[in-house]
């Protein structure tokens, strides 16, 4: 039997009633297992190890909390989630990717910083709802992908640092501050996309130019004013 096969074999669903502990059932689990939290309130963070997947009942019925002052999950390795919403508190982020690969389905990330990070790796997601107290999604170094679903931030919907962002039929909401969508010495590629208002370019902020750091020019920003318009396109 390979390798691949016999992890296939091994795999496990572990199963998570309300009031039991996500992060216990999670250190038990092994390469391939899937862990199915129940509809309920799980008020803790989570950092799984690589490999597992995590499903809800859906995004209205298993909700994750972290508790203050914590990230919701954090994610080093290969990872999936599914059927949740996670709801991080202030200056923090639902899920922050720091490694690995990681995969969204029906799911909702809201923080009081952003929705999600990607710090590193890679992200995929379709039909999620991103929101931030600043930004929706934030790439900083690494790749992600949005097919479907929406990104909402206080600064920006979706914004870019380092790395590469992939838009596909996603709305992007914004901006009280920047833009619907701020890129800084990065790849973005959209398909789809719309703003709540038509976009027009204007200068860099103080406040883009406090993420980017004083070296790397804005490539691209846009802000927004009045009607729906298709604003991405590849």
């Amino acid at each position: 039997m390979t390798g691949a096969l016999l992890a296939l074999a091994l795999a496990a669903a572990v199963e998570v009633p309300a009031g039991a502990s996500a992060g216990e059932a999670l250190a038990r689990a092994r390469p391939g297992d899937v862990v199915r939290l129940a509809a309920g309130t799980f008020r803790e963070a989570l950092d799984p190890p690589p490999g597992v997947s995590i499903a809800g009942a859906g995004p209205e019925r298993t909700v994750l909390v972290p508790p203050e002052g914590m990230q919701g999950v954090r994610a080093a390795g290969r990872l999936s989630l599914t059927g949740l919403s996670v709801r991080a508190g202030p200056a923090r982020c639902a899920l922050a990717v720091v490694g690995g690969a990681v995969d969204l389905r029906d799911v909702v990330l809201s923080g009081g910083s952003c929705g999600a990070f990607v710090e590193d790796g890679s992200l995929r997601g379709e039909e999620v709802e991103l929101r931030g107290g600043e930004y929706g999604i934030l790439v900083r170094r690494g790749e992600a992908s949005l097919s479907g679903g929406s990104a909402t931030g206080g600064s920006a919907g979706a914004a870019v640092l380092r790395g590469r962002l992939a838009l596909s039929r996603v709305l992007l909401f914004g901006p009280s501050r920047e833009a619907g969508l701020s890129v800084a010495g990065a790849r973005r590629g959209s398909t789809g996309c719309w703003w709540p208002r038509p976009a027009r370019r204007v200068s860099p902020s103080p406040t883009a130019a406090a993420w980017r750091g004083a070296t790397s020019p804005w490539a691209a920003r846009w802000s927004g004013a009045a009607s729906p318009a298709p604003a991405c396109r590849s």
